[in-house]
């Protein structure tokens, strides 16, 4: 936002101040995986927002405008990811929507099911077969409680799951 000249300085002198982004972490961060293990692409993206809704749209924007850094697939020459991946949702935490990204190297039969923390099925977002490539799933989640869930995508032998925390 600070490039794209969404913070004014004039404005809101307090949030232009980056200077807190040198402290703050710790990250875990998984080994990299694919032809180049030695290779690790990291996206870091300063959002900010007067109200949680305000800084929901700031981060769907976000995610629109970087979806590929955020499901960076290994992708074939026509444009098809080389493996399946399930990505984590975005926003999270997050009240009342969010996105699930996922990745099929080819088509398949695709579930994709919200759990509660008891294992509790608690919806069914997708059971289909979708074509090979990067996909997106939208849930509303306003009928849940506030609170840590699970979701799970099944395609063929490929099987992942993600927690999300819905706050309201």
């Amino acid at each position: 936002m600070l490039s794209l000249g969404g913070i004014k300085p004039d404005e809101f002198p307090a949030l232009s101040d980056t200077r807190f982004l040198l402290g703050f972490g710790p990250f875990f961060i998984r080994p990299a995986i694919g032809p180049d293990p030695d290779t690790l692409r990291i996206a870091v993206a300063l959002l900010s927002g007067r109200t949680i809704n305000a800084l929901q749209q700031n981060a769907t924007r976000a995610l629109e405008l970087y979806r590929s850094q955020v499901l960076d697939v290994e992708k074939s020459p026509d444009g098809i990811p080389k493996q399946f991946l399930l990505g984590q949702n975005f926003p999270n935490p997050f009240n009342p929507a969010t996105t699930f990204p996922f990745g099929l190297g080819h088509s398949s039969f695709v579930t994709l099911k919200v759990f509660d923390l008891l294992g509790r099925e608690v919806t069914t977002l997708l059971n289909e077969e979708k074509q090979a490539g990067t996909h997106s799933v939208q849930f509303d989640a306003s009928h849940l409680a506030s609170g840590v869930y699970y979701y799970r995508m099944q395609a063929g032998d490929f099987a992942d799951v993600k927690k999300f925390v819905v706050l309201k």
